[in-house]
């Protein structure tokens, strides 16, 4: 399954580089774009050093080779892999995705072949030599996504939708010690996709900037900007954050009785910064119900470029591990946990939207 992992390549033209690059590594990982530093699997990690050339002796995803061996073209790509029990050798599109992946074991050979004439899908087909007959069977990955830089970050087959009636039965007596068992039959129809295949992973890449907080008074600690709304101090209360901005003449945008919350509070702009990148774009909502106990609160750190973004978000992750905050994390979300409060952070196209609580509303998300 590993193995199956690595053999589909993905990506799409847009591709922002950081950095000039001696080698390119990862493309025989199914990801050329950009400077990778890392690609995490479910099972293991594949690190990249900053010249673009496989670290092994910090890539837990390939342990279980001892010697792993690659051999580049003039211009970096790998093109042939040698490990202590197969050998591989790799084509490339145009574009540097994996066209055709030739695997030799001992004395037989195994290739898998891509079509991307119809990309994003993408058809394999695996030949697999017998007594010198080839053996084939296609595979057409129908469910895929992408990173902003264009990279592959899950491959997947829908499979074929279905639909099944299933009978429930419920126990309706009131009494436990009624005599008599009563019970409650219905059926519902059930969904589901048979044959259907995911497969995730993130892509980490690189960027050639140290982030560090400003020397702005007004620079924020993450975890105290979901806890004070507007960063007022004015508590979680509607009526007391409206106090607040009556009070101070704040410009903001009030509706009331809207939606499936009761009040919303906008206020476009922020003096805050968050390792001097602007804040702004903050939204409270709340079900105007006793003190608007757990109201959903979030707002947006600006960061113009793709690039820088990324690498930022990349640092918070490895700075949140430091610190023992990081609880959960994907290619577009971080879960950062302190001891009493938890902050999503996810990636925007211009830049990171911080918010409270994850269980927002469809049209929030």
């Amino acid at each position: 399954m590993k193995r199956l992992f690595l053999l589909l390549g993905l990506t799409i033209l847009c591709s922002t580089t950081v950095a000039q690059q001696k080698y390119h590594d990862a493309a025989m990982f199914n990801a050329p774009k950009g400077n990778v530093k890392y690609i995490e699997y479910e099972d293991g990690r594949i690190f990249f050093a900053e010249d673009g050339s496989l670290v092994k002796e910090e890539s837990s995803y390939l342990s279980q080779y001892s010697a792993y061996d690659i051999k580049r073209d003039n211009d970096g790509y790998p093109i042939e892999v040698t490990t202590d029990s197969d050998k591989t050798l790799i084509e490339y599109t145009e574009d540097k995705r994996v066209r055709k992946r030739t695997i030799i074991i001992g004395g037989e050979k195994l290739i898998y072949a891509y079509d991307y004439k119809e990309f994003p899908k993408v058809t394999m087909t695996r030949f697999e030599f017998i007594d010198d007959i080839p053996k084939t069977k296609e595979t057409i990955y129908d469910m895929n996504e992408f990173d902003a830089q264009g990279n592959w970050v899950k491959k997947g087959i829908e499979g074929i939708k279905r639909e099944k009636q299933v009978t429930h039965v419920e126990n309706a007596n009131l009494l436990v010690t009624d005599p008599v068992v009563r019970q409650i039959v219905w059926t519902s129809t059930e969904r589901y996709y048979e044959g259907r295949e995911e497969q995730n992973r993130i892509v980490s890449y690189r960027y050639n900037k140290e982030f560090k907080r400003s020397d702005s008074p007004n620079e924020i600690n993450i975890f105290y900007s979901v806890v004070h709304p507007f960063f007022f101090n004015a508590g979680w209360s509607s009526k007391g954050i409206k106090k607040h901005i009556k009070a101070n003449k704040i410009e903001h945008e009030l509706k009331e009785n809207v939606g499936w919350k009761k009040i919303e509070i906008l206020i476009p702009e922020s003096d805050k910064v968050f390792f001097g990148y602007p804040i702004g774009n903050m939204q409270y909502r709340c079900d105007k119900s006793g003190d608007d106990y757990y109201p959903d609160y979030r707002f947006i750190i600006y960061i113009d470029s793709i690039a820088e973004r990324d690498g930022f978000f990349e640092y918070i992750v490895e700075d949140a591990k430091k610190h023992e905050t990081l609880k959960e994390q994907t290619n577009d979300m971080i879960r950062l946990n302190s001891s009493y409060y938890t902050v999503y952070l996810v990636k925007i196209p211009y830049g990171i939207e911080v918010r409270r609580r994850e269980d927002v509303p469809y049209e929030w998300k």
